[in-house]
């Protein structure tokens, strides 16, 4: 599959982290289910949001290579974030 990202003039370009408008070409799309901060154990890894981000995304990486995809094959991605405040304590890899 072919993925094409388009950032019209005059949009709110991120170049490199998202395309304000994507096609695509060819017949195969894979749909992920949702990840959690499972370990390969299946343990819940409870550190801190950034740790947790890091597993899902090691977890998601492991799922599209499965299909013979990889990250720079996403079209969409959703991000649901529970427990977490402005006041949290900073995380390494966090902006304050």
């Amino acid at each position: 599959m072919t993925v094409q990202r388009i950032d019209p003039p005059g949009s709110n370009a991120a170049p490199g982290l998202i395309g304000q408008v994507v096609t695509t070409t060819g017949r195969r799309l894979i749909h992920l289910s949702g990840q959690l901060a499972w370990g390969r154990l299946r343990q819940l890894h409870r550190r801190h949001h950034a740790a947790q981000a890091a597993v899902i995304a090691r977890n998601i990486t492991t799922a599209l290579a499965a299909a013979g995809a990889g990250p720079d094959d996403i079209v969409k991605e959703v991000i649901y974030v529970v427990d977490y405040t402005p006041t949290s304590p900073a995380h390494p890899g966090c902006p304050p």
